[in-house]
């Protein structure tokens, strides 16, 4: 009888599995990513990351709910990386250099924008430096906290794009078809 009833629940576990998936988790888990940015892209989608805001709800004291990127309004997931001076002139050069917008406008629209991206190798590749942008953005704003010291939104846009070279190099060796080694190509001689 207690066989019956694991063997049931466990049938009813492997079907609410199947319905909660993830749509936006091949963006988010991206193998072009670094295991590090993956994991704080995750969390930044999740909305986990403890921006001062969320300190602030747990009764945290901290010296000021401010950025601590640009001293300019509360800081929030949406305006961290998305209405910050600093975030944005970042996404515009990385949008340059690859020549497509990679960034949604809103936070509420980062999942939905996940979920629309093209398939195959460019999809990794937008996935990669959303997520690298994301992890340096997240890198600065705790190195503005804990070292009272930014990077240079310059230096953060080199970074992400010798991330994004270095694993596109890495890729290079592997069989790809003539459209992806032409991407790579591309990329890694910009």
């Amino acid at each position: 009888m207690i066989w019956r009833l694991r063997l049931k629940l466990s049938r009813l576990y492997v079907l609410l599995l199947q319905h909660d998936k993830i749509n936006y988790a091949n963006v988010v888990w991206c193998n072009l990513s670094l295991p590090k940015h993956r994991f704080i892209l995750w969390q930044a989608v999740l909305g986990h990351l403890l921006t001062r805001d969320k300190l602030l709800l747990r009764h945290v004291r901290i010296e000021s709910p401010l950025c601590p990127v640009c001293e300019l309004e509360l800081e929030t997931h949406d305006h961290l990386f998305f209405d910050c001076i600093y975030s944005q002139h970042i996404m515009h050069k990385i949008e340059e250099w690859l020549g497509v917008a990679i960034w949604p406008s809103k936070y509420g629209e980062w999942t939905a924008w996940m979920v629309g991206r093209p398939k195959g190798l460019l999809q990794r590749v937008l996935a990669a430096a959303l997520a690298a942008t994301v992890y340096f953005i997240w890198l600065n704003r705790n190195s503005c906290i804990f070292n009272c010291s930014a990077i240079s939104s310059t230096r953060v846009y080199f970074l992400i794009k010798s991330c994004l070279k270095a694993r596109m190099l890495g890729l290079a060796r592997k069989h790809l078809g003539k459209k992806e080694k032409a991407i790579v190509e591309c990329i890694c001689h910009l």
